[in-house]
């Protein structure tokens, strides 16, 4: 039991980095497109020094390790600040403030969660200051959905695969990883257009002396420079080390507050 809590504390830690660092990568970098023309439209990445954006995170997590199964709800309120621009580069603080329900009994706050990323404009994280060595695997887990635009434009129905190493870990280092983006629509919403994209996400390796497997899925809306709401889930899945583990995510991301104008 000590080794399943153990397991579950990581994915405590995973959990919540992923919801902050996807954000990071995505809530305030996208300019909404304009007038969708018949060749297309270009999805540009929009840095607003000291803007800050608040956003609640619904996480949803099923861990399976051989015969023992737990689940974990997470609530996370989370604000990011962009604190400067230089260039082609933002620099961003996060910081996050939640609590985890196990199992249907009580709930327990978790301790805040705040660092610094800086990000190029095409979406790529170039640095990470403030995070904590973690774990390895939950370190090569955090990154997996910053958003690599695609540099051309794309009209609704395109896809772009980015397929190549970007920077994972906290500390440094680059791997590969495997992801499909696709513009679904250019939609009407109230307060302007809204750009809808569907993205999987794939990665597998070992670690340890155990495999894994890593696949993600879901679907983000950009509006007005900025995400407006998130819906993913991710499937972990690792052998080899006696007991095999597998963990079903599923989050729910929404702008909550947006800035004063």
């Amino acid at each position: 039991m000590r080794a399943f809590a153990a397991v579950r504390e990581q994915c405590v830690l995973h959990l919540r980095v992923v919801a902050t660092v996807f954000l990071v990568a995505s809530g305030v970098l996208f300019s909404c497109p304009g007038r969708l023309e018949a060749n297309g439209v270009d999805l540009e990445f929009d840095f607003r020094s000291q803007e800050i954006l608040r956003y609640r995170v619904l996480i949803s997590e099923t861990t399976y390790k051989g015969s023992l199964r737990s689940t974990n709800l997470y609530r996370e309120e989370m604000t990011i600040q962009t604190t400067s621009v230089s260039g082609n580069r933002a620099r961003q603080l996060v910081v996050c403030q939640g609590s985890v329900m196990a199992d249907g009994g009580r709930t327990q706050d978790l301790g805040q969660l705040r660092y610094y990323v800086t990000i190029g404009r095409d979406g790529r994280i170039l640095s990470v200051e403030g995070i904590r060595p973690w774990d390895e695997r939950i370190q090569e887990s955090i990154w997996l959905f910053q958003i690599v635009l695609p540099g051309r434009r794309v009209a609704p129905g395109d896809s772009w695969t980015i397929n190549d190493e970007v920077f994972s870990t906290a500390g440094s280092g680059l791997v590969p990883e495997k992801r499909k983006y696709t513009l679904r629509d250019i939609a009407i919403a109230p307060g302007g257009q809204q750009a809808i994209i569907d993205y999987t996400t794939s990665r597998t390796g070992r670690r340890e002396g155990a495999s894994f497997t890593y696949m993600s899925q879901g679907t983000f809306h950009i509006q007005g420079g900025k995400v407006i709401r998130l819906q993913s889930s991710e499937v972990l899945n690792e052998t080899g080390k006696g007991e095999n583990l597998k963990v079903i995510t599923m989050i729910q991301v929404d702008l909550i507050e947006t800035p004063v104008e």
